[in-house]
């Protein structure tokens, strides 16, 4: 068993500024990542089956960005092929990860959309969705937002598990349920801080969006290097993780 400790609420802010140093150690390169990991973004909001892709292969390139963030942070270089470490370590696990996280939130996707329709009823949905009958929606759009609402609620859990799910397959070899539990329970026990990553994320998520959306170049890499850092903090890390790459 893991020992999954408790950080306080000021690390909630610590993670972001742990973060941004460990991006201007190597910022031309988490430039080049964060673009490539928008530019796939934008192609996956476009392209259903390129979204799909995107949420399979998730885990697997969260877990290689770890492994860059551990070089870095020993006195390695990052390199743009860390993107594609996960594939090279550990990749079973978490592309299964993706696979069993992609279903889970299919299956809350579907079970919303069969809610919507049991709820306002199966016609209306129809005419509303594939004739333009929008007023219908509208009038129901009360219920539409509560359904939607419970959805996200039930989701939580679930992001909570993929939140740390990677880094505890690529660090302490943990099997794909093992990380989901673990993620899940750090996750709670930590609640204070991460109300305040929470707070602190939402205000630059606005920042970073105002000037043409530029500044998500720099905020995507520090989130990423954010969760390394609150990893750290909250789980054992063995000598031979913190050792460099050779």
């Amino acid at each position: 068993m893991l020992d999954i400790r408790t950080a306080n609420a000021a690390r909630g802010l610590g993670w972001f500024v742990d973060g941004f140093n460990l991006f201007k150690l190597n910022m031309p390169v988490w430039v080049g990542i964060a673009i490539l990991l928008l530019f796939a973004s934008m192609i996956s909001s476009v392209f259903t089956l390129a979204g799909l892709v995107m949420q399979l292969l998730f885990p697997a390139l969260m877990g290689g960005l770890m492994l860059g963030c551990r070089e870095t942070e020993t006195g390695g270089k990052l390199k743009l092929d860390h993107l594609f470490a996960g594939f090279r370590q550990d990749a079973a696990e978490l592309v299964l990860f993706g696979v069993i996280n992609t279903i889970l939130l299919g299956v809350i996707l579907a079970v919303m959309i069969f809610a919507i329709i049991l709820t306002i009823g199966g016609f209306t949905v129809y005419t509303a969705l594939f004739e333009g009958d929008y007023i219908s929606l509208l009038e129901n759009l009360q219920v539409i937002l509560v359904i939607i609402l419970v959805a996200l609620l039930v989701s939580v859990p679930l992001l909570m598990t993929m939140l740390f799910g990677p880094a505890l397959i690529v660090f302490n070899k943990l099997n794909v349920l093992q990380a989901m539990k673990a993620s899940l329970v750090a996750c709670v026990k930590n609640s204070l801080p991460f109300l305040v990553y929470g707070i602190v994320g939402l205000v630059l998520s606005v920042l970073a969006t105002l000037p043409l959306f530029l500044g998500w170049i720099v905020l995507v890499p520090v989130s990423i290097a954010s969760i390394y850092y609150a990893y750290k903090d909250i789980f054992p890390v063995s000598l031979d993780a913190l050792e460099p790459e050779k």
